[in-house]
Parts: structure tokens; sequence; C-alpha cells
């Protein structure tokens, strides 16, 4: 009977003890930094936007941006450079993006390859999306994949390490 004894003293110093001395603390947290949510337009709008993670795959491509560019606006269209650096030079193409319904924004067709892509924003805040991106060739569906875009705000907030 000795040795549970011992055992029983030990758990009850060692954790029982702790468990109820924790008990009814509250801790104090940190104020919230959470940003805001906005509508895809104004994150669109707001600075450079850089494309963060990705599940598409994009060969030798090290970054891609985009920038809004300095022309009259018009209505449900918005215009961007789009730079993409690829084995260590930047290349960069002019890309309209549509509104094609709530959320959803269209690029023009390539004149080139026939494609377009579709962005659908799932989540927009003042300095990330994600968006789930549809490639089309004509009416068929090339890829599907889920990106997080951020822009310099979120740079800003020291954010990159989350």
């Amino acid at each position: 009977m000795a040795p549970h004894s011992l055992w029983l003293c030990f758990l009850i110093t060692a954790f029982i003890h702790p468990h109820w001395a924790a008990r009814g603390r509250v801790a104090i947290s940190a104020p919230s930094s959470q940003p805001m949510k906005v509508k895809p337009f104004k994150f669109l709008t707001s600075s450079t936007i850089y494309l963060n993670l990705t599940t598409l795959e994009h060969t030798s491509t090290r970054c891609i941006k985009l920038n809004p560019r300095k022309e009259k606006r018009t209505v449900g269209v918005l215009h961007n450079i789009e730079g993409k650096f690829i084995s260590g030079k930047w290349f960069s193409s002019n890309v309209d993006f549509k509104l094609k319904k709530t959320g959803v924004w269209v690029t023009s067709v390539d004149s080139k390859t026939g494609e377009y892509r579709n962005f659908k924003f799932h989540f927009t805040y003042e300095d990330c999306a994600i968006v789930m991106t549809q490639k089309y060739n004509g009416n068929r569906v090339v890829s599907v994949g889920w990106e997080l875009w951020v822009n310099d705000a979120y740079f800003r907030r020291g954010l990159q390490n989350e």
C-alpha cells in the first residue's frame, strides 16, 4: 500500500496543484490588429499587389505583381500592369480585370493563346485576399487553384512570417 500512497502524493503535488493554481487566472492578450474586411474592388485598387502563395504551378517564375495603370477609369474595369520575374528578368503586360459579378473578376482574353482567367474573391481584407483562380482556354477550364494575394500594407504590418 505504501508505493500507491507515495505515487498519490506525487500526483497531487506535481499535477493537481498547478492545475488548480492556474485556474481562474485570465490571460492578458495583446490588442487585436486584425485587418478589416473590404470589397475586392478596394483591395485591387489599393496599391501594388503580390502573389504570395498559390496551389498552381508557375514554372521558373519567382515573383508576380500587379500595379494599377495610370489611365482613365472605366466603370467595372481595372487597368493593371502585370509583372513577372522569370529567369532573372522582369516581363510586363497590360491586364484588364472586368467585373463579371459580385466578387468575381475576369481578365481579358489573351490574343495569342485565347486564354483568360476568372478570379473569385472568397475573403478580402485591407491587406490580403484569398482568391480561387480558374484559367480557361475557350470554354474549357485548363486549371483551378487557390491563391493568397497581398499588398504593401501586408508587409508594413510585418505579417510575412505568419
